[in-house]
């Protein structure tokens, strides 16, 4: 019997669930025929062998207890990650990969019924569409009823952050739906941003104005049509300009607190190497197939752990410093290190209907090595996270961690201790830290780099 996906309930053509960790898509009988139609056709094949399209294969339905007009396997992703957890430059190649589809698949009459960005998921640094069910035969009077979507979830998104210099990220997480036009013009009207970048905005204005006056999206679709007379040659002109405006987005956020961190000034060169010994022989130990590292920064541990790992999820809070990760690891391929934006003192929470259609970090997987470097200190001081708690959730994982801790007499920790009154955290000592590890952990290796101020940890789960 299959299980649904919670977050996979809103096309009425098909769902997709699992069977023994097997992902399988239903579809009704339209949603067989439009899937039997696209997949067949010349471009939706070109795209699904160079790995733009996640790999489809047909089964019987009844094989695996089911009753449905069709069924497709597709194959299982190592992490599920969401645009509210994406940088700029992500969110920028799922518009990409977005129109780039929707223009490739009109020449054999396909189109796209929506144009969300949970449409697409990231194998590493590379985007993939993973919805077929969202490819149908294009009608002849539709202009593209996901346009609306695209601009709300997509463009308006990439603008905020390109234009006005603020996260998409919060916005995405408040708002499933995105950002409307009139909320976008509220945000940039009236400043010199808008007479600056007039033609560009016009995306902005117009579907401002026309959300003002029309009731419904479809309303909007039809007059369009009626008014334009929109010829499939005409969306292809518009939408070749749509992709040049997401191209042309820039984010030019120069620094930010962690972007120059990958230095590493305040460690000496022997305690860095000392360390990542260390942790290159916690993950040498055996293959893993997740690993997990929190506040991974420039992804310099995550690569060290790659090595050993059949994949790894590198998250950091510091959306400059993983955007410039993502590109990097984009510009060489790489496939097994996927970066998020985590902010790990309020880490994405369960989202939509039920609270579960968008799943919590926490409840996402289940990592079976977790790296915890220098994170302990900025949590619990800059963040008032008791270390207890910090090593509580860790605990909850189930998995081994790499935990890194630095002492009272570090300089780091000497420095965040300066912005808060005196007192406050004297609990924040070495021995205190030793028995709250040795209550929820098996401590397998216990180290202190040479300078004497931070203590690595390598710790095994109890059962």
């Amino acid at each position: 019997m299959i299980t649904p996906d919670p977050g996979s309930f809103r096309d009425p053509t098909g769902h997709v669930g699992s069977v023994d960790g097997r992902i399988i898509r239903l579809l009704s009988d339209r949603g067989a025929g439009d899937a039997r139609t696209a997949i067949g056709t010349p471009s939706v094949t070109a795209a699904t062998e160079r790995g733009d399209v996640v790999a489809s294969a047909w089964i019987d339905p009844s094989s695996i207890g089911a009753s449905a007009g069709g069924a497709l396997e597709h194959p299982r992703l190592p992490f599920i990650a969401y645009p509210y957890e994406w940088t700029f430059a992500m969110l920028q190649d799922a518009a990409l990969l977005t129109l780039r589809l929707l223009r490739e698949t009109a020449v054999d009459g396909v189109s796209l019924k929506d144009a969300t960005p949970y449409n697409v998921q990231f194998h590493g640094a590379r985007p993939v569409f993973i919805d077929v069910g969202s490819f149908e035969p294009a009608a002849a009077s539709d202009p593209w009823f996901g346009r609306q979507q695209f601009l709300q979830m997509f463009l308006y998104p990439l603008m905020l952050q390109a234009y006005a210099g603020a996260a998409f990220q919060p916005w995405l997480r408040g708002s499933l739906e995105g950002i409307t036009a009139p909320e976008l013009d509220g945000v940039l009207g009236g400043t010199r941003l808008t007479q600056r970048r007039r033609g560009r905005l016009v995306h902005v204005k117009a579907n401002a104005a026309a959300a003002r006056r029309l009731r419904t999206r479809t309303e909007g679709v039809e007059a369009e049509t009626k008014r334009s007379g929109l010829t499939r040659e005409l969306l292809l002109t518009q939408w070749r300009a749509l992709e040049r405006l997401v191209g042309r987005l820039e984010w030019k956020e120069a620094r930010s607190v962690w972007s120059d961190y990958g230095a590493r000034g305040h460690y000496a060169d022997a305690e860095l190497a000392a360390k990542e010994r260390f942790v290159g022989t916690v993950a040498a130990s055996r293959q893993r197939a997740l690993v997990y590292d929190l506040g991974a920064n420039d992804g310099r541990f995550s690569r060290i752990a790659a090595e050993h790992a059949a994949y790894v999820v590198a998250a950091d809070a510091d959306r400059l410093v993983v955007d410039r990760l993502y590109r990097e690891l984009r510009s060489q391929g790489e496939q097994r290190i996927q970066p998020l934006t985590i902010d790990l003192a309020d880490p994405s929470p369960g989202l939509g209907w039920g609270g579960v259609e968008r799943s919590s970090f926490a409840d996402r997987a289940r990592p079976d090595l977790v790296l915890y470097l220098a994170v302990v200190h900025h949590l619990a001081i800059g963040r008032n996270v008791p270390v207890a708690l910090q090593l509580d959730q860790l605990a909850s994982l189930k998995a081994e961690v790499v935990f890194e801790f630095p002492t009272e007499d570090d300089p780091k920790v000497r420095e965040l201790l300066l912005a808060k009154r005196t007192g406050l955290f004297d609990t924040y000592r070495v021995e205190s830290t030793d028995a709250a590890v040795a209550e929820r952990f098996d401590v397998r290796t216990r180290e202190v780099l040479d300078g004497g101020t931070r203590v690595l940890y390598h710790l095994s789960p109890r059962s």
